[in-house]
């Protein structure tokens, strides 16, 4: 699964879809989540997708927009919404509706973009709360809404954590001692790291600013129901030439300069590959293919499409 800023369009705008189709054929993944699509509707994104990297055998990519995040997906969406009780601005949520054939419980996605900057902590605050307040709801009978149980959830986006960590842990931990997973416990933190070498793990960086290099995209996950395999954080400009040619990237892909000395990038791509846990049978387990699908970047596990 991919979470990544966009940054007001620009993979969209039609000097950008290169770019884009250069990640859709590096990363292959089922489900893209993209914040700051300010411009571009689900279908025409959609449409986009259809064209950069066509699922054959008369299949369409699905996608669903709230406010300004876009889920496209591989797999049909089901129970979409656009907004949580209590928050300020819109989301996008959507279940992902894996092949029963292979899968037995769907994954249910929730795509952020909290406010950004300092003096908004109270707003990121507010948002975190609602929708930790909705996870509670639809993981317990009655309410609002409820979610199959056993349904995998992921909390992703740009959350614009820069004024504390309480917006985070109120994601991670629930509220009232009432922790959001479905055995009871918090929700855990891909953290990916840079092409998954080092420990460089911001996902944010503009060097021509004066604020450090920081994480603001995170992806969130029930592991009780869903185990991280593999994840990342797509830089290109750490890649071999080797590895350059044999993904078709470019060095300077997701950057906003495309100086290649320049350290602009505003936001990187987050990559998570992810293992959905048969239900009610823990010990089975079959492979989401979200993500990064080259050998040469990670060991090769067999994967469903």
């Amino acid at each position: 699964m991919v979470s990544y800023n966009v940054h007001f369009d620009d993979l969209f705008e039609a000097a950008g879809q290169a770019e884009l189709g250069r990640m859709l054929n590096a990363v292959d993944a089922d489900v893209y989540n993209f914040q700051e699509a300010r411009d571009t509707s689900a279908r025409d994104l959609a449409a986009i997708f259809n064209g950069l990297s066509p699922l054959g055998n008369g299949q369409s990519w699905q996608a669903h927009k709230g406010r300004n995040q876009i889920i496209v997906s591989r797999h049909q969406l089901s129970m979409q919404q656009i907004d949580v009780p209590g928050g300020t601005r819109g989301i996008a949520m959507a279940q992902i509706d894996l092949p029963d054939s292979t899968f037995s419980n769907d994954l249910f996605v929730l795509n952020n973009h909290f406010p950004c900057c300092g003096g908004n902590e109270a707003a990121r605050v507010t948002e975190a709360t609602a929708v930790a307040n909705w996870i509670r709801d639809a993981t317990t009978v009655g309410g609002n809404f409820d979610l199959p149980e056993g349904t995998a959830i992921s909390v992703l986006g740009d959350l614009n954590i820069v004024g504390g960590p309480t917006p985070l842990n109120i994601l991670l931990d629930g509220l009232n001692g009432q922790s959001p997973d479905w055995d009871g416990t918090a929700l855990v933190d891909a953290n990916p790291k840079h092409n998954a070498n080092g420990n460089d793990d911001w996902t944010w960086r503009d060097d021509d600013s004066p604020f450090d290099p920081g994480v603001l995209d995170y992806v969130l996950y029930t592991d009780s129901v869903i185990k991280m395999d593999y994840g990342y954080v797509l830089n290109p400009s750490l890649m071999s030439a080797a590895d350059l040619q044999a993904t078709g990237l470019l060095a300077s892909d997701f950057k906003l300069d495309k100086n290649l000395n320049d350290g602009t990038y505003d936001h990187l791509p987050l990559i998570v590959d992810f293992l959905l846990v048969a239900v009610p049978e823990p010990s089975s387990s079959a492979l989401l293919a979200i993500g990064f699908g080259l050998a040469l970047l990670r060991r090769r596990t067999k994967a469903v499409d």
